[in-house]
């Protein structure tokens, strides 16, 4: 959180922010990349619908309601937008 919010001070303090960042960038890209093997192995297709504007708002909409704070509040967040 801390290279995300204030990287100057965080470089001031002997973190490597450019280094933090790409870890981060790099494990988010591999947990989509996992989600997405497990959706395609569970329903054993790939329609278009999956990837639709419709289902992208859909997550976001429960990202928004279920708050970014824990992991608790998101699933909290995920039956209430459906």
């Amino acid at each position: 959180m801390g290279a995300r919010d204030q990287p100057r001070r965080m470089r001031m303090l002997g973190h490597n922010v450019w280094l933090i960042r790409l870890i981060t960038f790099v494990l988010a890209g591999f947990w989509g990349s996992v989600a997405s093997i497990l959706y395609v192995y569970y329903k054993l297709f790939l329609s278009p619908h999956a990837i639709s504007l419709q289902q992208s708002a859909e997550i976001l909409l429960m990202a928004i309601l279920g708050g970014a704070s824990s992991l608790t509040a998101r699933i909290v967040g995920a039956p209430s937008s459906r």
